[in-house]
């Protein structure tokens, strides 16, 4: 059923949209938690843990899309791939506006129906969904991308990725700390291609046709670990020394994320590329169907949150990760049943 397949990828897709479900339980709470309590402290962790995510999510499509001995054409790209990926935001976009509108009472009418449209064309029709916009945009620059890469040594993608690492992610975080906005708008307009999303979808090729030494490894690893620990640690005292909740160090194009993510995912690459797990199938499904697990995991976040569920119910120490496996599987089950529906199996899910 399932040809062709890398299994240590399938794993880091399905960690990824797992570490993404975990993120968005504790998120939702984030705000409404006191500041100084334990609670919110549980939550700052479970946040700032979570946030390779997004970045890993780019990685893989990278690692896709880039490589050369995959033929995709533009043609293919965008009869295919973007095609799939706009008619799911237009689809799901919908769907979570008028959910919306159902939850908080708001009339259907000319007005809010307009509204939900140019939510999508020019907003977020729902928090997470801003991933799809990046993602097009990623696809649309993969014919060049793909041109550079079958073109340059091995040399060449390290030195953008260096490029990509100060100037997409150092000086935002330096701009963080010292809030040197006239340096990050300078370097925007200088480099505008290494301050987004690229830098991450070029690293997924990179890593993933490239073996790195095990000094390297091992650094990488350590600087994932300090990163997810200056985090956590950082997050609570920049809240606590301004009195104000301040998530600024959760941003994914900072170093410390960077970091992390690199990690990740060459640890998975590292310890999974040869396991053979008997439960393949399975996998692969669920891997399959993370696209849909990611589209559809805020609704029952919302449905158990009006049912007074949320991460504060209980201890989140114990919370987050059982709410989130259960979104997790509702998720996936719902997933699972629409994709037995051709169209929706092949457009939005």
């Amino acid at each position: 059923m399932y040809p062709n397949r890398l299994l240590w990828a399938d794993l880091l897709r399905i960690s990824a949209i797992s570490a993404m479900v975990v993120l968005h339980v504790a998120a939702a709470e984030w705000n409404t938690a006191a500041m100084h309590s334990t609670e919110w402290q549980i939550m700052n962790i479970y946040d700032s843990a979570a946030r390779w995510c997004v970045p890993v999510l780019i990685m893989l499509s990278g690692m896709l899309f880039l490589n050369p001995k995959k033929e995709v054409s533009t043609t293919q790209l965008f009869k295919k791939n973007i095609l799939r990926i706009f008619l799911a935001l237009l689809f799901w976009g919908i769907a979570y506006q008028l959910f919306k509108y159902y939850r908080y009472n708001v009339s259907l009418t000319f007005q809010t129906t307009s509204a939900i449209f140019y939510k999508i064309l020019f907003g977020i029709p729902r928090y997470h969904l801003w991933f799809l916009y990046t993602i097009i945009g990623l696809y649309l620059l993969t014919p060049a991308l793909r041109i550079f890469v079958a073109n340059s040594k091995k040399k060449d993608i390290v030195y953008v990725l260096w490029l990509f690492f100060i100037i997409g992610t150092c000086v935002p975080l330096v701009n963080t700390i010292l809030k040197l906005n006239q340096l990050s708008y300078s370097l925007n307009k200088l480099l505008p291609e290494l301050t987004g999303y690229a830098g991450y979808y070029l690293a997924g090729y990179y890593f993933s046709a490239y073996e790195l030494s095990k000094k390297h490894k091992i650094t990488i690893y350590i600087l994932g670990v300090v990163s997810v620990l200056f985090t956590i640690l950082f997050t609570s005292y920049i809240s606590f020394k301004t009195d104000e909740k301040i998530g600024a160090l959760y941003e994914y194009l900072l170093p410390t994320t960077l970091f992390i993510s690199f990690a990740v995912f060459i640890a998975f690459r590292r310890f999974f590329k040869t396991t053979n797990l008997k439960n393949n199938t399975l996998i692969t499904h669920l891997s399959v169907c993370t696209f849909g697990i990611y589209l559809t995991h805020d609704f029952f976040i919302q449905l158990l949150s009006m049912s007074g569920i949320t991460a504060l119910s209980f201890s989140p120490l114990v919370s987050i990760p059982v709410l989130s496996v259960l979104i997790f599987s509702l998720s996936y089950f719902f997933t699972s049943i629409i994709r037995t529906i051709p169209i929706v199996k092949k457009y939005i899910t």
